[in-house]
């Protein structure tokens, strides 16, 4: 069923975990570590960790480059933010906050057990994601031991922009999925953010089997 309108109320990001570290400090952690002759790029091989304001981003290799303060991460690669939400990737490109990027073979579990996938993801700022040949589900996509399995309902589409200024998720060229089979098209669609606390309009689909 679509819903008009959802009054859940949204909850508040929790406060930073102090982890020790200064403001402006950052950490790197790894089985080897080591920086190139002009000391400008630290390379991090071997289950790779590096924690800055609250996001910590683990990976097979963390390249940081220490002028400018970019990240480079790649193979396994996951990020842990703040909110306690998590990305996964296996080559993704970070500025030096962590926050603005691309990524690969890109992957992210937010808010409502909500998960997107993408080929391709940009990060354009702290409120924009652009996802190329992406798909989400608001559905469970592993079983209760674990295992992967296939959602129940998912929007696959060649384009997906997540804006959380305006608070609404758009697709491009979408097709919507109940059980794997596609039931419905659209060269354009959008629902309400579904991490927002309230907004009008097509909201998260959900599906009820008596």
């Amino acid at each position: 069923l679509f819903r008009a309108a959802d009054k859940r109320q949204h909850t508040p990001p929790p406060a930073l975990e102090d982890d020790g570290l200064g403001p402006g400090d950052i950490y790197v952690e790894a089985d080897e570590v080591a920086d190139d002759r002009n000391g400008e790029v630290v390379a991090a091989t071997g289950h790779a960790e590096v924690r800055y304001q609250g996001r910590t981003i683990r990976a097979d290799h963390i390249f940081y480059n220490t002028q400018t303060g970019a990240v480079r991460a790649t193979g396994h690669v996951v990020i842990v933010n703040p909110d306690k939400t998590v990305q996964y990737g296996e080559d993704i490109l970070l500025d030096d906050q962590l926050r603005v990027g691309v990524a690969t073979a890109f992957a992210a579990r937010l808010q409502d057990n909500v998960t997107i996938v993408a080929g391709v993801a940009v990060r354009r700022n702290e409120n924009v994601n652009e996802l190329n040949h992406g798909a989400f589900t608001p559905c469970d996509i592993c079983t209760q031991s674990g295992k992967p399995k296939a959602p129940t309902f998912k929007i696959a589409a060649s384009r997906i922009i997540q804006d959380r200024e305006h608070q609404v998720i758009y697709y491009t060229n979408a097709v919507i999925l109940v059980k794997g089979l596609p039931i419905f098209y659209a060269p354009v669609f959008w629902h309400a953010d579904p991490t927002v606390e309230r907004r009008s309009g097509f909201l998260t689909p959900r599906i009820e089997i008596g």
